[in-house]
């Protein structure tokens, strides 16, 4: 956050497009480790973690669209 301390930003769009350049690809690398290291949790049904796997995964594809 430090960087957007030194630029001016005069409205919300050109905020938005400065944080989505910013953070759109850490937010997808990091969905990236998560998909690839999930895994099931003891208390964990096999239900509930598909439904788990399938949330993250289209979290993922999403952010992989947005950047």
């Amino acid at each position: 956050m430090i960087d957007f301390e030194t630029r001016d930003i005069y409205d919300f769009q050109q905020l938005k497009s400065e944080l989505e350049t910013c953070y759109l690809s850490k937010r997808s690398t990091h969905l990236q480790i998560k998909f690839n290291i999930i895994k099931q949790k003891l208390s964990e049904n096999v239900k509930q973690y598909g439904l788990r796997i399938d949330n993250l995964s289209m979290e993922l594809y999403e952010s992989m669209i947005e950047g």
